[in-house]
């Protein structure tokens, strides 16, 4: 018996077993990847207890067919960062963790003064990469920037 997890967003998940709901887990983190601590009980009376990750369960949410923009504004990014549960401090923080003292400088001065945002742009990548965001979460959160 695998649990499965679906419409994971930054605010809840849904939890089903053998095709039945089995929970709804509120301020379900899909950012830092942790949701919850919790029992469930099967059909036979047996009880189960789970510590969760994201990592633990199949992601069965659709994908969009919303295109993803190629170009947002910085303050829609920002915006959609905080949406998503990103908080501004955390990108700085990424920013920041760059070793190279040129490329953070260039990282820094993008992420304060660029009046857009492209998504295939160099710096989108390396914050992704720091912050253990997936490429679905990024398109994601621009697709909420492009709709802002």
């Amino acid at each position: 018996m695998r649990p499965v997890i679906s419409n994971l967003t930054a605010h809840a998940a849904v939890v089903t077993m053998d095709g039945a709901v089995a929970a709804t887990i509120a301020g379900a983190d899909s950012v830092r990847h942790t949701l919850a601590n919790f029992a469930l009980t099967d059909a036979q009376g047996k009880v189960w207890q789970y510590s969760l990750t994201t990592s633990d369960f199949e992601d069965v949410t659709p994908p969009s067919t919303t295109p993803v923009p190629e170009v947002v504004g910085m303050g829609q990014l920002r915006a959609a960062l905080v949406i998503a549960g990103v908080q501004a401090s955390a990108v700085s923080a990424a920013i920041a963790a760059i070793p190279d003292a040129t490329k953070r400088g260039v990282a820094e001065a993008l992420w304060n003064y660029s009046s857009d945002v492209h998504r295939d742009h160099a710096l989108i990548g390396q914050v992704q990469a720091v912050l253990g965001l997936t490429s679905a979460q990024i398109d994601a959160i621009f697709r909420t920037a492009a709709a802002i």
